[in-house]
């Protein structure tokens, strides 16, 4: 950590508590990103076709677009105002808002015996 007080390195943080807090602040953000990519649905396309794996990008909400149609085979086949997809425009896996809600909450799971239900 260089500080003012470093006299080679003319100091990058203020003070030890200004690196502490920026640390912290990165940690929250880097957290907070992770979680909510755990819980997003992913696209399904895919990637390699010799090992089968799906591309794995979080799914965007889109609300240009021309022709996309939910993806899912159990859903009604409405037309929404917006839909998910892949940042990959070569990938053809969309979800309108209703199917991407409860894949959502299928990644979220049921609550747990010891789980908190506060």
């Amino acid at each position: 950590m260089k500080v003012p007080e470093d006299k080679k390195s003319m100091g990058i943080y203020k003070s030890p508590e200004s690196y502490i807090d920026t640390l912290y602040r990165l940690w929250l953000a880097v957290t907070f990103n992770d979680g909510h990519n755990a819980l997003t649905p992913k696209c399904s396309a895919i990637t390699n076709s010799s090992r089968n794996t799906p591309c794995g990008s979080t799914l965007k909400s889109r609300q240009n677009f021309k022709g996309k149609q939910c993806r899912n085979r159990n859903c009604s086949g409405m037309q929404p105002d917006h839909i998910f997809s892949c940042d990959d425009e070569k990938h053809h896996f969309h979800l309108c808002p209703s199917c991407f809600s409860k894949r959502q909450s299928q990644l979220l799971g049921s609550a747990q015996q010891n789980g908190s239900n506060k």
